[in-house]
């Protein structure tokens, strides 16, 4: 991964210290990370995701949904790539690219939800 990953939460580190062990993640690491991640924001919101009686949870339940759809495109592209046979040289030069994209999300987070 071209992005070091950090987290103060100490399950996040146990994570990431399993991905970056062996660069890898598996599809069941992914799953108990993504699960994870949705029940931490439902308990420190308070918010049902899908409850749109609840004030914020419109913008939760789009959070949670992009994080969905992000990663979901991502194997997508994965599974594209795969299929049309694309070179080491390609998969090289997406991985970067797609590293400014990431990179864009952490800015988009530490400028809007970090400060506050």
């Amino acid at each position: 991964m071209g992005i070091k990953l950090e987290s103060n939460d100490r399950m996040v580190r146990s994570i990431i210290r399993t991905v970056d062990r062996d660069d890898l993640m598996s599809e069941e690491e992914l799953r108990v990370l993504r699960e994870g991640a949705d029940i931490r924001m439902q308990a420190a919101t308070g918010i049902d995701p899908g409850d749109d009686t609840m004030k914020l949870s419109v913008a939760i339940t789009l959070l949670l949904d992009s994080a969905d759809v992000l990663v979901a495109v991502c194997e997508h592209l994965r599974d594209q790539a795969q299929d049309a046979g694309a070179s080491v040289a390609w998969m090289d030069a997406a991985r970067r690219a797609l590293d400014y994209q990431l990179a864009c999300v952490v800015a988009g987070f530490k400028a809007t939800i970090e400060p506050l």
